[in-house]
Order: C-alpha cells, then structure tokens, then sequence
C-alpha cells in the first residue's frame, strides 16, 4: 500500500483567494539554474555519464544558456520537489485568536477587510492551522514564457467583469497587475495578465530572463484522515 506523502508549500495571500476561489489549480516554481550544471540530473558538461548511458554519445548541452543536457532534453520529472500524488499543505498567513469563529483566523478570508490584527507569516504556520490541502495530478518542466492561455487562468490570474457586448468585442480580459487597484482597469489578455502577475512576484528581470520552471497541477481536496 502507497503511504502518502505530505509537503508543506507557501503561498501569497491572494494566490490562497485564488484557490479558496477555484481559480488556481496549477503552480508555477523556478528551477534553479546554474551554467554548466544540468538542472534536472546535476552533470556537468565535462563529467556526465548519464548522457553515455542514455544516448550512446558524450555529453552535449542544448540551450543556450548550457543548463540542460542532452539526456535530459526529454525533462525528466524525478527531481521535481513535488510528486503526483504527494499532498500539498498550505502554509498561508494567519494569526491565533480566542475569537468565536475559531483557534485561527487566516487572512486570505478577511483581505481587504481593513481589519487590523497581528499576522503571523505563513511560514510559521503549524500542522493544525491548516485548512487547505492539495493533491498534485500532473508534474512538467518548460520554458516561462511558453505558458499557454489556458494555464494563465489556471495560475488564478483575476477575470474582469465585463459586459456581453464586451466579451463578444474582445474576449475576457483579465487583471493587469502593474495598476494599484481594479478601478479603471482596461483589463489585458491572459498571457500578460499572468506576466504582470508573475513579474509582481519575482521581478521583471526574472520574466526577462525566461527560466525553466516546474508546473505542478493540482486539486483542492478534504483534510486527509492520516494528516498529523
């Protein structure tokens, strides 16, 4: 019998909404990179073995930045951080209260509330606060910027409210995240909403520079009966 295996993961405030809103369902992580190291087995471009073994040939490095090696040109998924089938829970913000609803109170649930209370950061979060859990159903690695429109609305990227004459004229449009606030905003297409959205996170120079990334798709499940 598979034992399964729980892991903690983080997440910003509006990225828990997201998925208390079932508008997240896959996660986007940044593979560390390093020239001359393969991302996804280690080697180095004068020591690889596993290219031999593979491929019958010497190593041979096929992007341009020589962070992947030719036997791994296929994406080899094992040294993703995640599993298909691994429980994920959501380390989010929160804070302790003697308050009726409950032990905690998180602050995805009271976001922009103007409540003020003192958040613990999520990091800090303990295995009995949790009330979101994941079950990750697929694992790939690609490139940033070959996201699809699909998988952008799968990133949780905010849909604007829009008229039918609207969305006949141009489609849905979604959240540009380089504006304060959702009043007057003009709304863009998926592929630059999640980039605006993405380069909030983790700089534009990150989005620029295009690294490789682990997708991970995932569903919201119940608290397993085996949790600890």
């Amino acid at each position: 019998m598979k034992t399964t295996k729980f892991k903690p993961i983080l997440f910003s405030t509006p990225m828990v909404q997201a998925i208390l809103d079932d508008r997240k369902t896959q996660t986007w992580r940044i593979i560390k990179e390093t020239p001359g190291v393969c991302i996804f087995c280690g080697c180095t471009d004068e020591d690889c073995s596993q290219c031999i073994e593979k491929t019958g040939k010497p190593c041979s490095w096929l992007n341009q930045d020589e962070t992947v090696c030719s036997a791994c040109w296929d994406f080899p998924t094992d040294k993703a951080k995640y599993q298909v089938d691994d429980v994920l829970w959501v380390r989010e913000t929160f804070c302790e209260s003697n308050h009726p609803i409950g032990k905690y109170i998180y602050k995805a649930s009271l976001f922009n509330t103007g409540l003020k209370l003192k958040w613990k950061p999520s990091i800090f979060m303990p295995k009995s606060a949790v009330r979101i859990f994941l079950k990750v159903r697929n694992v790939r690695a690609e490139r940033l910027q070959e996201i699809s429109d699909e998988d952008c609305v799968k990133e949780g990227i905010i849909p604007l409210a829009m008229s039918a004459m609207q969305l006949a004229e141009s489609g849905q449009l979604y959240f540009d995240y380089t504006k304060p606030t959702q009043i007057f905003n003009d709304g863009i297409q998926p592929f630059w909403s999640f980039c605006t959205l993405w380069s909030s996170i983790n700089s534009a120079q990150n989005w620029e520079d295009n690294p490789f990334v682990w997708v991970y798709e995932f569903e919201r499940i119940e608290k397993p009966d085996d949790f600890i």
